[in-house]
């Protein structure tokens, strides 16, 4: 027969210690008081599709809350099964007890895998759309702004690193196990006299609450300009009045007419032009008018870059939309819970 489970016993100071040291870590209590999480629930089920056969699966609000807890920590798998198996306050948050199943690196893994590219933005999606009837309030000006995420830097052969820029994929040669461990859809850029390997995340910010309102993710050769406006609402009759700032990386190629055909008016800076020595004083100043404004998306990737966002660890493009579209959403998540804390929003979402 075995021996009964004797759970450690803890005096007052120890268990006041404990709530203390639970509730104020990286704002956990802002995430379980400002955030619906079961509202994810119905997404979340038709995105996994879990079978009702077999072993039980682990719960799917559950799950998503350790995917939230894994990017605000910038966690491993492994890192992760271990901190959930150690941390109380990873316990409480999640929901799970002292004596249920901890899910292992695999299982997150999986999890993150079945919840793909499309389910992450389905599910950025759904909570923008939840903001905006807890009384999120949009600005007339809209930013745009692009950032490198820097991938590992792969030691091939100029053979082969030709052959993947022109085919795309890797060469015949190498064997399955070679070719599974190497990025093909990772590439290199040169920006400011620097070169960069990976890949490229693109934002649109409201100006005034300085939430992502949409992203996108390519290799790290795409243009600034080229996401530009598709980043925008299709929507004219939305967009009408709205401003769009951005930065000289998207001058030029049409840029501004492309925008004005979705309705909204582009304050572009100037750069210089082929012939032109410098800027007229004119062009500096508007370049100085629409810097002001346009600065505030800075703030957006200092907070992404505190959870990883600059960093890309995984193979292929479809595994970091996975993580920028988590990042995103985690930063949106905070945003909102700052915004509800200080009196700007409803106190609870949801209700």
């Amino acid at each position: 027969m075995a021996p009964k489970l004797e759970l450690p016993s803890l005096n007052l100071r120890e268990l006041v210690q404990l709530r203390r040291s639970i509730t104020v870590r990286h704002g956990l209590n802002d995430l379980q008081r400002y955030i619906d999480f079961e509202a994810f629930r119905p997404n979340l089920e038709k995105i996994c599709k879990f079978s009702s056969k077999g072993r039980p699966h682990y719960d799917e609000v559950k799950m998503f809350k350790v995917l939230i807890l894994q990017t605000l920590y910038n966690l491993s798998d492994e890192e992760m099964e271990y901190q959930l198996s150690d941390r109380l306050s990873f316990q409480r948050f999640i929901g799970i007890g002292y004596a249920d199943d901890i899910p292992d690196a695999r299982t997150i893994w999986k999890f993150r895998e079945r919840l793909g590219a499309k389910g992450t933005k389905e599910l950025f999606e759904l909570f923008y759309s939840k903001m905006a009837q807890q009384g999120l309030k949009c600005s007339q000006g809209k930013l745009v702004d692009a950032t490198f995420q820097e991938a590992p830097r792969q030691k091939n052969t100029p053979q082969d690193e030709a052959h993947i820029r022109e085919k795309g994929t890797a060469p015949a040669e190498w064997s399955n196990k070679k070719a599974a461990h190497k990025d093909v859809e990772a590439t290199w850029a040169r920006k400011g006299g620097e070169r960069h390997y990976g890949y490229k995340g693109h934002v649109l910010v409201d100006e005034g609450s300085k939430i992502i309102e949409n992203y996108a993710t390519t290799s790290a050769k795409v243009h600034d300009n080229k996401q530009c406006a598709e980043l925008l609402p299709d929507d004219i009759e939305t967009n009408k009045g709205k401003v769009l700032l951005a930065d000289s990386g998207y001058f030029g190629d049409n840029i501004a007419m492309k925008v004005k055909l979705k309705g909204v008016k582009p304050h572009i800076a100037h750069h210089r032009v082929k012939g032109q020595e410098k800027l007229t004083k004119w062009q500096k100043k508007r370049n100085q008018a629409i810097a002001k404004r346009r600065c505030r998306i800075e703030h957006v990737f200092g907070c992404i870059k505190q959870y990883g966002g600059d960093l890309v660890r995984s193979i292929g493009l479809e595994r970091c939309k996975i993580r920028h579209g988590l990042v995103y959403l985690l930063y949106n998540m905070k945003r909102f819970c700052f915004l509800s804390r200080e009196g700007l929003l409803c106190p609870e979402m949801g209700q």
